[in-house]
């Protein structure tokens, strides 16, 4: 990404060079009545004011970005640039627009993302137009002078493209592109459309890091997951460019936002020393059985969080993301905890909350407890946390009895839950519980570790009950992100979050997988954990993939539990 990115820059800079020679500009255009670069100032985004005649004499990248497009995650890149070259004269100034309408709404919002998503210390305008008759000035000059930027009118009518091709700043010179381009509206000299009237409609979000790291060659996460669900929706058709999103690697000043930096410091330090001394795993949980030491240890589940919040931007006006990668709800403020270094889905909740959800449904249905996120959020009334977790499981938190400050539900449930049970608990209690809270956003953690063929739990669902999970709570709010979770055999996991994706966008996979599909499937291979010999897998495991319902007489308890619950919501809210 370096590579190109700076291979960009130079032919940038060399551009704009050509046009703005200094910061300062030439004076000679002054004088036959055209303005010159020094005399262009723009609103900054704290509030000030800032114009190229401040960096009189530098070369200035001026950089069209965007908060929701595809593109957004070279944001990071820029920001390697300023630190790199910043002390050597280069000024890289952001200018976000929401001219392609891919933008936050406010400069606060602006902000905010930049600042927590990506660290960004780069110099930023305001919210800005670019293209029209309200662009900003400098874009009209540009457009003047030589067809620098061309073309910033775009054509009308039915002609109109769907996707415009991207424009490198330059004398007219097209850039390298396709006309279906994942993204819009930002990047690194890069100017594209939406159609009109169009949101971004479901994403799937997703990351390379998740296929070139693992836990360990024994560890229970050391299997793939998110790659096998991400290769079995591509050879579905599922996946098209323009639903794919690649998460950003959060930086760790966005990981205080809920993180110690103490702790965020020895997670970095540890993946790079590859090694933790005795104080470290004593105080940080760092370097354990559950937690070890491995390659990838802090961008792996920084990703996972530069994901949701990258999700949530993506959410302000509405829709559904899946985020399979997210869902590692152990993560505590200063310590890794059950196989979770960091806790997306806390990063989930407060990034939709800053988007302009005052009100964020978290519904949990991993087999176990998401004691991180209760301790996050027993507190606030804003935050509505539901969670139906095998009983006696670790953590052991979660009793039926535990309620925070009043928008806390759990609901400890006996080995043996079957689709049966789960549906009367979505009916009863679920549903209910977050169509009375009215939350603007819902959060849904779907941990395939509650299926029947996985090693860490004992409950018996199959994937028709996240399915229909995902299908009941889609009505009860604008915004709904999709995270994985638990899930420790690949094929039941792969199977199951490739499902919630075809449930997302109204796909059903036939009764028998494609040949391509099964080929995913065959070729995964997995040995239980203490075991050491690799599991045969059944043949529905790599032929289909939904489940068979998996029903049966009410399991005792539950329906007990159940009227605990129920009393209690009658007087809530």
């Amino acid at each position: 990404m370096r590579s190109r990115v700076t291979a960009l820059v130079t032919a940038l800079v060399t551009a704009l060079g050509l046009v703005l020679a200094s910061a300062g500009g030439a004076r000679g255009e002054e004088e036959s009545g055209m303005a010159v670069p020094g005399d262009f100032r723009f609103a900054s985004i704290d509030g000030g004011e800032i114009g190229f005649a401040d960096w009189a004499g530098r070369p200035v990248l001026v950089v069209n970005t965007a908060s929701l497009c595809g593109y957004t995650p070279q944001l990071a890149d820029l920001q390697t640039l300023w630190e790199e070259y910043g002390a050597r004269g280069l000024v890289v100034l952001a200018v976000p627009s929401d001219s392609f309408r891919q933008e936050l709404g406010s400069e606060r919002e602006v902000s905010e993302f930049c600042t927590l998503q990506y660290g960004l210390t780069l110099p930023m305008t305001a919210i800005t137009p670019v293209v029209g008759e309200q662009a900003h000035p400098f874009y009209r000059w540009l457009a003047r002078t030589a067809g620098f930027v061309a073309p910033l009118e775009l054509p009308q009518g039915p002609d109109r493209p769907r996707w415009a091709g991207p424009r490198q700043l330059g004398p007219g010179r097209e850039a390298d592109g396709t006309g279906d381009s994942p993204g819009c509206g930002g990047g690194a000299g890069i100017l594209t459309a939406c159609p009109a009237g169009e949101g971004p409609g479901p994403v799937f979000i997703g990351s390379e890091i998740y296929r070139r790291s693992g836990y360990g060659p024994w560890h229970p996460l050391r299997i793939p997951r998110v790659s096998t669900v991400t290769d079995l929706v591509r050879v579905l058709g599922w996946l098209s460019p323009s639903r794919f999103r690649a998460a950003p690697c959060a930086r760790p000043a966005a990981l205080h936002a809920w993180h110690s930096p103490a702790y965020v410091a020895a997670l970095e330090r540890a993946e790079a020393e590859q090694a933790v001394d005795a104080q470290t795993r004593v105080r940080h949980g760092l370097g354990t059985v559950s937690n070890p030491v491995f390659p990838g240890m802090f961008r792996r589940p920084a990703t996972g969080v530069g994901g949701v919040m990258l999700a949530a931007a993506l959410l302000r006006g509405g829709g559904v993301v899946h985020v399979p990668g997210g869902g590692t709800h152990h993560g505590l403020p200063d310590r890794a905890s059950g196989f979770c270094y960091l806790n997306d889905p806390v990063f989930a909740v407060l990034a939709l909350r800053a988007g302009g959800a005052a009100r964020v449904a978290y519904v949990d249905l991993d087999a176990h407890h998401p004691d991180g996120v209760e301790l996050a959020f027993a507190g606030d009334p804003a935050v509505l946390v539901l969670s139906v977790h095998e009983e006696g499981r670790w953590p052991g938190t979660g009793a039926l009895e535990d309620c925070g400050a009043g928008e806390v539900w759990n609901l400890p449930v006996p080995r043996g839950l079957h689709d049966d049970d789960m549906a009367r608990i979505l009916d009863a209690l679920v549903l209910p519980a977050v169509e009375r809270f009215q939350p603007d956003a819902v959060v849904l953690q779907c941990g395939a570790d509650g299926l029947l063929e996985d090693p860490q739990s004992r409950l018996a669902l199959s994937n028709n009950a996240h399915v229909r999970a995902l299908r009941a709570l889609r009505p009860l709010s604008p915004r709904l992100m999709v995270l994985g979770g638990g899930g420790y055999n690949p094929w039941s996991v792969g199977r199951a979050w490739a499902r919630l994706w075809g449930e997302i966008l109204g796909q059903h996979a036939p009764g028998r997988l494609p040949p391509e599909a099964e080929a995913v499937l065959r070729g995964l291979r997995w040995a239980r954990p203490g075991g050491g010999r690799f599991v045969t897998p059944q043949e529905a495991w790599v032929t289909t993939l939904e489940d068979p319902w998996r029903g049966g007489a009410a399991t005792e308890g539950v329906a007990e539990r159940l009227a605990v619950l129920r009393a209690r919501l009658s007087t809530w809210i």
